[in-house]
Formats: structure tokens, C-alpha cells, sequence
């Protein structure tokens, strides 16, 4: 039972990981609105000093969770052997 706290807070930061790298959708739904594109599609049109800084900023919060829950995601993989 301890371990299925620990696989679903893993799971559910994998799940929050590929969704915000996610660019497809994020298109299809702001194709009319150039305000609500997604960071990844605007750092690909303004200059190259701001584009590293951008990219940057738009990793923290993947960097973050990481490193906020490496042990969790550690114990995960331990626990089924991966």
C-alpha cells in the first residue's frame, strides 16, 4: 500500500511532463488566436538572446518538479525494478 502513493505521485508527474511539452493541440485550438499560442511555437520567432532565455524560463517548471520529487520518482523505479 506505501507504494501506491509513490507510484501515482510518479505517474502523475510523468502524465504533468508530457502534457506540457504537448504542442499539437495547443495549436489546433489557438490556430485563430495568436494571443494564446503555446511558448514553445513564440520563442520559435523572436531573436536568438531572448529564445535561450525563454526556453529557460519555459523549463522550470518541468526542472522544478524533478527536483522537488526525485526521491518519489526514484523509489517508484525501485519498486518495480526498472
Amino acid at each position: 500500500m506505501e507504494y501506491c502513493v509513490v507510484i501515482v505521485v510518479s505517474l502523475a508527474i510523468l502524465i504533468f511532463c508530457e502534457s506540457w511539452n504537448m504542442v499539437d493541440q495547443a495549436l489546433i485550438f489557438s490556430m485563430e488566436n495568436e494571443k494564446i499560442m503555446p511558448l514553445s511555437v513564440i520563442l520559435s520567432d523572436i531573436p536568438e538572446n531572448v529564445r535561450y532565455a525563454g526556453g529557460t524560463v519555459y523549463m522550470f517548471p518541468i526542472i522544478m518538479l524533478f527536483v522537488m520529487f526525485r526521491e518519489t520518482l526514484e523509489e517508484s523505479m525501485e519498486a518495480y525494478k526498472l
